[in-house]
């Protein structure tokens, strides 16, 4: 999976990458704890380095303004795997417990239907 080996090897364990706010977090990385700038890159390059199969895919999700939605949560989800949280969730039946934690990675989206 395209999101899982961009995470692996661009963010996992990438303490320089992370919000000041969260400087001295330790691994795993929830999404929000990643500056914008370098959630935004890594979206930009899984976008860049798609095979043709997956892009058309990834098209579906392009936005006026804003990163690919669909590579977005799906990167946003692999995180979330990273970090424990939707064992916890699942655990308790509520599973958006948790979804606080990530509000910092809220974005608008804009329908593009091109």
């Amino acid at each position: 999976d395209e999101a899982t080996r961009a995470y692996e090897s661009q963010l996992q364990g990438r303490g320089d990458l992370l919000r000041p706010e969260y400087a001295n977090q330790e691994p795993p990385f929830a999404a929000a704890h990643f500056t914008a700038e370098a959630f935004s890159s890594v979206v930009r390059s899984i976008y860049q380095t798609a095979c043709p199969s997956a892009r058309r895919y990834y098209d579906r999700g392009r936005v006026v303004q804003g990163d690919n939605w669909v590579i977005s949560w799906m990167l946003y989800h692999v995180c979330r795997y990273r970090d424990g949280r939707n064992i916890r969730a699942a655990r308790a039946r509520d599973f958006h417990a948790d979804d606080d934690l990530d509000d910092n990675h809220g974005r608008e989206i804009a329908y593009n239907p091109d």
